[in-house]
């Protein structure tokens, strides 16, 4: 691993502009002023997600979209609270999971406060925080066995960047799964630019306890709305082969295991990277999507 700890994590380079701009500078007046409340109070905000509810999005995305259980050596970009590393790092086959975050008062006064709250001792030392970019992770080459984010990767201002890092620290065989806003490519340029110019309101600086003196817009706030061939031109541009497109919805969907027994695939186990396995995986990604979850985000898988 690259980068010296610091203050218990890990600290990584990040640009200079990225840090003194208002998306930055917002969040972490946000972990000022939640610093000395109770933690659930700042998961609430900032996460938007409880830990059960952490957990039901991790065994939801291991049975309708992964096919298997998460293992090994992972990393969470854009981690926020580290709230769902938290949620990874109590899975028994999970070795370590890096909690990576480019805002430095949430990574130094919220972070800490969470893994404490949601871990119990002994998987406390399976998060390691990290403060720095998604564009310069501080690992070496094909050193992770999975990336995850919920809610991150559209506040890249390179996505080609952003993926070929992402590719670059991840074994082969390695995956990315990320929980995000994929927009449809119908989504006209100037309805992009409508949604970036939109203002946020007085009610939103309070809640999440930004200056109240500014005018922000969405665009200031380090937000992207990136349509599904632009997020499909970064991953290929990467070098991501098999790319699979989901849906979670909060909406139950019906039963699955007659419909698969229908077509001769029943419940007995297939090799994992067998045809048979991946075409039960392929079906039942298909006909169980959109699948339950505790948010509504599309969803994206990619293998290397």
């Amino acid at each position: 691993m690259i980068g010296d700890a610091h203050e218990g994590f890990l600290e990584w380079p990040i640009p200079q502009g990225e840090l003194d701009s208002p998306a930055v500078q917002n969040r972490n007046h946000f972990a000022r002023r939640f610093q000395d409340r109770p933690i659930q109070e700042a998961i609430d905000v900032y996460t938007k997600m409880t830990l059960p509810q952490a957990r039901q999005l991790i065994g939801a995305a291991e049975r309708h979209f992964l096919g298997h259980p998460f293992a090994g050596r992972g990393i969470e970009l854009g981690a926020g609270t580290a709230l769902l590393s938290c949620a990874l790092a109590e899975r028994a086959d999970v070795e370590r999971i890096i909690a990576l975050e480019y805002v430095p008062d949430v990574v130094k006064l919220i972070q800490p406060r969470v893994i404490e709250a949601c871990l119990p001792p002994a998987d406390r030392p399976k998060v390691t925080r990290a403060l720095g970019s998604f564009d310069q992770i501080g690992l070496e080459d094909e050193s992770l066995d999975f990336v995850i984010e919920l809610g991150c990767l559209h506040h890249s201002n390179n996505l080609d960047e952003t993926m070929r890092e992402s590719y670059r620290v991840l074994k082969p065989g390695g995956f990315l799964l990320g929980f995000d806003r994929v927009q449809p490519d119908s989504m006209t340029d100037d309805e992009v630019d409508d949604l970036l110019d939109t203002v946020y309101g007085r009610p939103f600086l309070e809640r999440f306890g930004y200056p109240l003196d500014q005018r922000l817009t969405r665009r200031q706030n380090g937000e992207h709305e990136y349509r599904r061939r632009e997020w499909r031109a970064a991953f290929e541009a990467a070098g991501f082969g098999k790319i699979l497109f989901g849906e979670l919805s909060r909406r139950a969907e019906p039963p699955l295991s007659s419909l698969l027994r229908l077509v001769g695939f029943g419940e007995a186990p297939a090799k994992r990277g067998s045809p048979r396995y991946e075409l039960r995986l392929w079906l039942s990604q298909q006909l169980r999507r959109p699948a339950t979850a505790p948010l509504r985000s599309s969803v994206f898988l990619l293998h290397k």
